[in-house]
């Protein structure tokens, strides 16, 4: 009890940093979105909406659309959590609570990286701005604008090998890199599609792969200067090519799970062979919304659809099912990488891109 004492107070008193000093209060109200956290594995969980606020009856988390969440690399007790219409959120204590980052414009953010060395660095994408924080969100820095208004930064990704060097995936398809943490950028290829996601392997950040949403799933060996498509490796399971997500298996040197229309899809070899995981359902009978591994215990994986939960602890082989806590959908998961009984699932009224 103690405990959870010191950590309100220390949450509340770092909330003055971000919204001045005044009465804080603690909204309650609440609708069944939001943020919902597990701390042993799927079996129960509860809603985590609270928002500190000086201003009484504030909206707190339960309506909102969420877009992207993120855990801090350095404390695991650290999340941000964007959202469609309400910009973004952080917690200091594990989503006990949660702050509203004010002091970035209005808009959609549709992706958020945050600097693996330095807690303090977060860049956002936001409408076709990539802004930069180098003061854990007290300001910001508009660190790039793309030249055509109608262009998204739809995706961000910072390399943990070398943390000036930033991507950033767009909505026209471009990628560009960043080798000075922002301060110039340049095109390091055209996928012809707007990317989803960018992904760098922890174990070795010259391997990325990037999800588009029409033209299938790349991946290059040297950091990006040269790219090779998976599609051939993927013919064999109808849609699978449609990559939704990616997880890393980080026992092994280029080893990763994917989410498609066909299912789950593994590959131990960077993406030239693939095999699929035997779901409970027949492929591409249903519809994935978002999965995790624990990085701690392979074994054990979790994938979502629209109404429930589905559990492995012997790496595929059985699954159990777990009614999810939401009638919206599951459209983000992650499994916390030092306690791997903890698991967090947002929610939203519609689909993510």
């Amino acid at each position: 009890m103690r405990k959870i004492l010191f950590s309100l107070l220390v949450v509340l008193g770092v909330s003055f940093i971000f919204l001045g000093a005044s009465c804080i209060t603690i909204t309650t109200n609440q609708a069944d979105g939001g943020v919902f956290k597990s701390i042993d594995k799927a079996q129960h969980w509860e809603q985590k909406i609270a928002v500190l606020s000086v201003t009484p009856g504030a909206q707190n988390l339960s309506s909102v659309d969420a877009v992207d969440l993120a855990l801090d690399p350095q404390d695991s007790q650290v999340l941000y959590l964007a959202t469609k219409d309400n910009g973004l959120f952080l917690s200091l204590d594990s989503a006990f609570s949660w702050q509203s980052v004010n002091r970035l414009p209005k808009g959609v953010i549709n992706s958020i990286a945050l600097d693996p060395k330095n807690r303090n660095v977060i860049y956002v994408g936001m409408g076709n701005r990539v802004y930069k924080s180098g003061d854990c969100c007290r300001s910001w820095q508009n660190i790039y604008l793309d030249a055509t208004p109608v262009t998204e930064i739809s995706s961000l990704a910072v390399d943990m090998g070398d943390v000036n060097k930033i991507y950033a995936g767009l909505s026209d398809g471009r990628l560009l890199r960043s080798a000075n943490a922002g301060l110039s950028w340049s095109t390091i290829n055209d996928f012809k599609a707007r990317v989803k996601k960018i992904y760098l392997n922890p174990r070795n950040t010259g391997i990325v792969y990037v999800l588009t949403t029409t033209n299938g799933i790349w991946r290059s060996g040297d950091g990006g200067s040269s790219w090779q498509s998976l599609d051939s490796s993927l013919a064999a399971f109808p849609n699978g090519r449609d990559v939704l997500s990616l997880v890393f298996d980080q026992t092994k040197p280029d080893a990763i799970l994917t989410i498609s229309p066909y299912g789950i899809l593994r590959s131990d070899d960077g993406g030239s062979t693939w095999t699929a995981y035997k779901l409970l359902s027949q492929p591409g009978k249903i519809k994935i919304y978002s999965f995790g591994l624990n990085p701690r215990n392979t074994n054990e994986i979790y994938y979502t659809t629209n109404n429930s939960l589905e559990r492995s602890v012997d790496g595929g082989q059985n699954w159990q099912t777990k009614k999810l806590p939401s009638k919206r959908l599951p459209v983000l998961m992650l499994v916390n990488p030092e306690a791997g009984n903890e698991i967090y699932v947002a929610f939203s009224r519609t689909d993510l891109k």
